[in-house]
């Protein structure tokens, strides 16, 4: 009863993915299907990021309030702050290295 698929949720989603899967990114790639708007949410972040913004019906000037552009937008941030923290460690890191330079030289 569990795995019949006409019954159970999970067994229809583990028989139908892969081809569903398939055929969701060819419509995506259709040229007369364009002026849809397409969200792929791939990590439990990005669907949290996205529902927050649909509910909150925030908007974002930069690019108009439409969900999949403000999860872009929230996208876009994130990635920013990443970048600013890796050229932080990577400052922090080159001072380290001067630093013990410096002490390896000022204890000969």
């Amino acid at each position: 009863m569990v795995w019949d698929e006409r019954k159970s949720l999970i067994a229809f989603s583990l028989k139908h993915h892969r081809r569903r899967r398939r055929v969701l990114e060819g419509a995506m790639r259709d040229p007369a299907l364009r002026h849809l708007r397409w969200v792929r949410l791939r990590r439990p972040r990005e669907t949290d990021a996205w529902l927050a913004g649909a509910l909150r019906g925030a908007t974002d000037s930069r690019l108009g309030d439409t969900p999949d552009n403000r999860l872009r937008a929230t996208t876009d941030d994130r990635q920013r702050q990443q970048t600013t923290d890796r050229r932080r460690q990577t400052a922090d890191d080159k001072q380290q290295t001067t630093d013990s330079r410096r002490q390896t030289t000022d204890s000969r």
